[in-house]
């Protein structure tokens, strides 16, 4: 099918086969079962292989050393014609009536597009609903080592799809930033960036946080904090005119801190956001903020003991609009895992919440 020598590549580069003496991605193979053979290596060149239990689950691909089947699965990729991109993230969706103890096939929702600026991922999803349309705010980056993220929001009218994605000065298929991650000169590539939103809708104003993680001279060099914009939610084109309101929770002086999600509790009129820290660890747990008016928060108490280890990536449920009206059961939820950790390799616990008067 095809046959190339490689000879003076960089060390952890991405080695790439194609169709024809052309090597571009107009021209690809058809769909079907395929055997790739790396062979008459020097001693100094090799290939990656995830080692990991169920590493080709979800491929089912089987790996060969000597003609020798072997556990695991060689690092490699496939990419669709276009842009040549690979994307590592999608948004899937799931739904359940009896409160979290069945639910439906998973579905695709939310897929990057391919040869524009969301092409490696949509991830970190955050949705809300209002004026008949789901949005999703979500991270993605152009930086192929998944650093630099920016923000970007896309709607529809059905939890999948088909979605229209901002563009800039209205929504259609050509995906910009809502909140375009500047790295500081002198340091690309090396820090989170901007994402990993949620929003909450309250008097026809919708305030979204997110994730500001950049670049400072410190010990550990970078500042964690969680932002917020805000804009009309009557507004069709609201991420357009976002208002900057600042920095809503610095967590530069806590260990390992996680994103944060944010709820409107409409009994106690407050706004609570809660995030994991010393996260994805054995003393993992999750830290309470609140505020009077969505903009500033207030550090408070924990939440740890009863909570499964190696917590990551907490969130609260409420409503469509992201306000929790009293009466209705909620959950806590978060990803976790048991050592030894594997990044991304997480389970899913949804603890029932509730909301009550404290004298």
């Amino acid at each position: 099918m095809a046959t190339k020598k490689f000879v003076n590549y960089a060390d952890n580069s991405w080695l790439s086969i194609y169709k024809s003496d052309k090597e571009d991605y107009t021209e690809t193979f058809p769909a079907g079962t395929y055997i790739w053979v790396m062979s008459d290596g020097t001693e100094k060149s090799g290939i990656w292989k995830c080692t990991a239990s169920g590493s080709s689950g979800g491929t089912e691909a089987i790996s060969y050393v000597n003609g020798q089947s072997v556990d695991g699965q060689f690092r490699c990729r496939i990419t669709s014609n276009g842009s040549g991109r690979y994307f590592w993230d999608k948004v899937t969706w799931r739904h359940s009536e009896d409160g979290g103890k069945t639910w439906t096939e998973e579905a695709d929702a939310l897929l990057p597009s391919d040869g524009k600026r969301d092409a490696f991922s949509v991830c970190d999803p955050g949705v809300a609903k209002w004026g008949g349309w789901y949005y999703i705010a979500y991270t993605s980056t152009e930086e192929p080592n998944g650093y630099d993220n920016d923000l970007y929001i896309a709607r529809g009218k059905t939890p999948t799809g088909p979605w229209e994605k901002w563009s800039g000065n209205g929504w259609g298929n050509d995906p910009q930033p809502v909140i375009d991650y500047e790295p500081v000169p002198g340091h690309e590539g090396v820090v989170f960036g901007a994402g990993e939103p949620c929003m909450v809708v309250k008097d026809d104003v919708v305030y979204l946080y997110y994730s500001y993680n950049d670049y400072l001279e410190s010990e550990n060099g970078q500042g964690t904090t969680t932002r917020v914009s805000i804009a009309s939610a009557t507004d069709e084109n609201w991420p357009k005119n976002l208002e900057y309101k600042g920095v809503a929770l610095d967590k530069s002086d806590i260990f390992a801190p996680d994103h944060t999600d944010v709820k409107y509790i409409c009994r106690s009129r407050k706004f609570v956001a809660i995030h994991a820290e010393r996260r994805n660890s054995d003393n993992s747990r999750i830290r309470i903020w609140e505020s009077e008016d969505g903009i500033t928060f207030t550090k408070g108490d924990l939440v740890q003991g009863e909570l499964r280890k190696g917590v990551i990536n907490a969130g609260m449920s409420g409503d469509a609009r992201g306000q929790v009206r009293p009466g209705v059961q909620q959950f806590l939820c978060y990803a976790h895992s048991d050592a030894p950790r594997e990044w991304g390799r997480w389970f899913t616990w949804f603890q029932p919440l509730d909301w009550v008067d404290v004298e």
